[in-house]
């Protein structure tokens, strides 16, 4: 079960990074500003655990090897075959440190909360990411694959792949907790139908012909907005996703307001503004499933003090009920002074009495009973 759960991640591991690349890839090719792979690896670790780092390991090697080894001839092929070994060592790192984290922060879902979505985000995402990402750019220039040794540079390729990772892990992870344990018709099933409507003019006001269209694509942001109040969250994180890719091929291809004299602060100015974009969006969502499940406990709270009133309301009635009767008239025998009850039974006095009411009996002589039983032991004067 494990092994099919692993190839199959392995095989959006393979299919979403090659996707990130020919969206939009940096140099040597093998450098994407969207790294789906980083989320995807964090959700395959949180499905199987440990067992999940080989394929993590296979994948990035698979992915990040072709494009290295374009940059050299077959006789000097061991250098990036070894760089795409140490390239994939350190994506295999980030999704543990990663999964240790959020092991280690006990998130069930982190997007139930606003508070626990900050936390997701600089704690298991951003972090882990800045702790590796420069080893990527280290070995390409160890390796002499990378040919621009300036600081700023440095800088600069490890903060935009840094964003880069923490884009992927934001976009992927909240698609895997909203289809969690969930199959395919579940998913379709469970999609609310004004989610397609949605879906569909988000693709319109992006996919519009700049000639006549262009402005209308601010459209998007009061469409996402009304997606994030109205909807869940596997809506939420497909609109996000559907908004970035786009964004990044848009970017690529020059068009936009995210373009700027060069490609790399292009694309850094863009995943910023996206991963703005995403923490503004599932915050907003956090607070609302907060507010709803709160709304929910009052609803609870509610309820039960009904069914307590309505019980109370009951004993009531009951007890009323019972002071009618006593308040009726009573048939009692003219004889023994028993009464007969609703089920025509008879009972003495004070069992009916006791048995319809609060009142206790004690029991006595009175004078004249006390004479009549006890002639010698009571005379008149020993009873006045």
């Amino acid at each position: 079960m494990k092994i099919r759960v692993g190839f199959t991640f392995f095989v959006f591991y393979i299919l979403s990074g090659f996707l990130g690349v020919f969206c939009a890839n940096l140099p040597p090719g093998n450098l994407t500003v969207i790294w789906l792979p980083a989320g995807i690896a964090l959700a395959l670790l949180l499905k199987t655990g440990a067992k999940g780092l080989p394929w993590i390991f296979i994948g990035s090697y698979l992915i990040n090897t072709p494009f290295l080894i374009k940059n050299y001839n077959m006789l000097d092929a061991v250098r990036p075959l070894l760089a795409g070994l140490f390239l994939a060592g350190a994506d295999t790192l980030q999704g543990y440190l990663a999964f240790k984290i959020f092991k280690h922060l006990k998130l069930l879902n982190p997007f139930t909360s606003g508070r626990e979505v900050l936390r997701f985000f600089f704690m298991v995402a951003f972090l882990p990411c800045a702790s590796t990402t420069w080893i990527l750019v280290v070995v390409l220039h160890l390796f002499g694959i990378c040919h621009e040794h300036a600081a700023a540079h440095f800088f600069n390729r490890s903060a935009v792949l840094a964003l880069a990772d923490t884009l992927g892990i934001s976009l992927a992870l909240p698609i895997y907790f909203s289809c969690k344990g969930k199959g395919l018709r579940a998913i379709l099933r469970t999609t609310d139908k004004k989610f397609y409507a949605c879906l569909g003019l988000l693709l319109f006001f992006l996919f519009a012909s700049n000639a006549w269209l262009g402005e209308v694509r601010f459209l998007i942001f009061p469409l996402l907005l009304y997606v994030v109040i109205t909807m869940d969250l596997k809506a939420i994180s497909v609109s996000l996703l559907i908004t970035a890719f786009y964004s990044i091929c848009a970017t690529a291809m020059g068009y936009g307001p995210y373009v700027g004299e060069s490609t790399l602060e292009s694309y850094t100015t863009m995943v910023a503004l996206l991963l703005c974009l995403f923490l503004a969006f599932m915050y907003t969502q956090g607070l609302l499933s907060e507010l709803k499940k709160e709304q929910r406990l009052l609803e609870g709270k509610v309820l039960q003090r009904t069914r307590d009133l309505e019980q109370s309301n009951r004993r009531l009635n009951k007890t009323l009920e019972e002071v009618k009767t006593l308040s009726g008239i009573l048939p009692i025998c003219a004889n023994c002074h028993k009464i007969r009850d609703d089920k025509g039974y008879w009972q003495r006095v004070e069992s009916y009495l006791a048995k319809h009411s609060d009142a206790q009996f004690s029991h006595g002589l009175c004078p004249d009973c006390a004479r009549k039983l006890y002639p010698d032991m009571f005379d008149d004067e020993d009873l006045e």
